[in-house]
C-alpha cells in the first residue's frame, strides 16, 4: 500500500511518443525511355511495408504518385521506389524523408538517382 502513490505517479507519466498523422505525397519521375507497367513504393513506416508494394498512380507517361498517411511518432521514414517488381538503388541506402512540421510533406525524385 505504501508504494501505491509511487505506482500512480509512474503510471501517469508516459514515455511513449505522441503520434501524428503525417501526410506524404510520394512522386517519382522515370526516364521516358523506361517502360513501366507498375510503379510502387515500399518503406519502413505503416502503411508502407518492405514486404508489400503500395501501388502508385500514373500522372503522365513518366510521372507516378501516391498519397499516404503515416500515423507515427517518428520524425522520419525510409523508403524506396519499385518499378515492375524491381527495387531502385540496389546495394545503396534507402531514401530518407524527414517529415515537415506542418504534417504535410511532398517529395519528388528521379527513379534510381540520388
Amino acid at each position: 500500500m505504501k508504494y501505491l502513490p509511487l505506482f500512480l505517479l509512474f503510471s501517469a507519466v508516459s514515455c511513449v511518443q505522441p503520434t501524428a498523422n503525417q501526410k506524404v505525397r510520394y512522386t517519382v519521375v522515370v526516364p521516358k525511355s523506361m517502360h513501366v507497367s507498375q510503379m510502387a513504393v515500399r518503406g519502413s513506416n505503416q502503411p508502407l511495408s518492405w514486404e508489400q508494394d503500395t501501388a502508385m498512380k500514373r500522372l503522365n507517361d513518366s510521372t507516378f504518385y501516391v498519397d499516404v498517411v503515416h500515423k507515427t511518432g517518428y520524425t522520419f521514414t525510409e523508403y524506396k521506389f519499385v518499378a515492375n517488381g524491381q527495387f531502385e538503388r540496389q546495394n545503396q541506402d534507402n531514401r530518407k524523408l524527414t517529415f515537415e512540421a506542418d504534417l504535410t510533406t511532398t517529395v519528388t525524385h528521379q527513379f534510381n538517382s540520388k
